[in-house]
């Protein structure tokens, strides 16, 4: 599915015009003008009484569209994080995106990974969110039976043996 998606108009002007001259008012990305925001700089106290100081320029960047990855420098920190945590092989053609939360990130994953009518494992029960994201693909179910370690092997084997699959995802304990 996400193969036939096409940047819209807007994002490769955004492109285009992000280091345009200030006077260029660039009204279709919703983009306003920072100095239009009624905020200035913020300061949130922490429970630990640590002051947390948002600055003129933070708040110019926190009010306005992002990225589609995410915000830049936590992408960067993350990126420098997996690297040096768990240095997988062919990093340097790795990429990091943030998203939302897990169903975000569940439903971008299968839009990428799945045609409709697409085998997808699931546990038998099966986490409902993911059953509710994964409609929208419209896959074919191969449903596992499992205990209280997850998927039963034998019970793998079994639906395995009935089809290929192009596609696994494993959701670990339905009652998490």
């Amino acid at each position: 599915m996400s193969v036939n998606r096409k940047p819209s108009g807007i994002s490769q002007m955004r492109t285009l015009l992000k280091d345009a001259s200030p006077s260029v008012v660039f009204l279709a990305s919703g983009v306003p003008n920072v100095n239009m925001f009624p905020f200035k700089y913020a300061s949130i106290t922490l429970e630990n009484d640590q002051t947390l100081k948002i600055t003129p320029e933070l708040m110019a960047t926190a009010l306005q569209y992002g990225p589609t990855p995410g915000y830049q420098p936590l992408v960067q920190q993350l990126k420098e994080m997996v690297h040096r945590l768990h240095k997988p092989p062919r990093w340097t053609t790795s990429d990091v995106i943030v998203t939302v939360g897990c169903q975000d990130g569940m439903s971008k994953a299968f839009e990428m990974l799945l045609d409709p009518g697409d085998y997808v494992v699931v546990e038998e029960p099966c986490y409902s969110d993911a059953l509710v994201i994964l409609s929208a693909v419209k896959p074919t179910y191969l449903k596992v039976d499992v205990d209280e370690r997850g998927m039963r092997p034998q019970a793998l084997r079994d639906v395995l043996q009935q089809t290929r699959e192009k596609d696994a995802t494993k959701i670990p304990k339905v009652n998490s």
